[in-house]
C-alpha cells in the first residue's frame, strides 16, 4: 500500500478520527482477519467476524488504528490504538483500496477455470517475483461478499 497519513486515510475513507496522531504514518491495513492483526497496521471492523475475537486481537496486538462503525464502542480500545469512526467500514475500506490502486501503474494476470488455479497462481507467482515487485491472492476467493 502507498504509504499515507491517518488523517488522510481517515479523509479518503469518509471518516472521523476520534483519537490517534493524524500525521502517523500508515503502510498497512487488515479488514477483519483479526488472527492476522499487526502493530503497524489499521485494522478495519468486519461484521463477519465475532467482535470479541476482533477486540481480543485489537488489545492483545495494539495496532495504530482501527477503523469502527458509528455505533460501535471505542471505550475498551486501548488508549495508543488511534480510532476512525465511519459509516460502514465495508464501504470504507474499499474506497482506500480504490485510491490505492491508482496511485500505482499496475499489471493484473487473471487466472481461470473450473481447476488448478491455486497452483496455476502459485506457481506464476513464483516465477514473477523472482524479477518484479508483485502481490498475489491468499486462499480461495470461490466464495463472494454480495451487499
Amino acid at each position: 500500500m502507498k504509504t499515507i497519513t491517518l488523517g488522510k486515510l481517515a479523509h479518503l475513507i469518509e471518516g472521523q478520527v476520534l483519537s490517534g496522531h493524524r500525521a502517523l504514518p500508515i503502510h498497512s491495513v487488515n479488514y477483519g482477519r483479526p488472527k492476522r492483526l499487526s502493530r503497524r497496521q489499521v485494522y478495519f471492523y468486519s461484521q463477519k467476524t465475532n467482535w470479541t475475537k476482533q477486540l481480543r486481537a485489537i488489545r492483545r496486538v495494539k495496532p495504530l488504528a482501527v477503523v469502527l462503525p458509528l455505533q460501535a464502542s471505542s471505550v475498551s480500545i486501548p488508549r495508543s490504538v488511534g480510532i476512525i469512526k465511519v459509516r460502514d467500514p465495508f464501504s470504507a475500506y474499499w474506497k482506500l483500496a480504490r485510491w490505492n490502486w491508482r496511485q500505482h501503474a499496475t499489471k493484473v494476470i487473471g487466472i481461470t477455470g473450473s481447476a488448478g488455479k491455486s497452483t496455476t497462481t502459485a506457481m506464476v507467482a513464483s516465477i514473477l517475483k523472482s524479477r518484479w515487485p508483485m502481490v498475489k491472492t491468499e486462499g480461495n476467493l470461490n466464495t463472494f461478499i454480495f451487499r
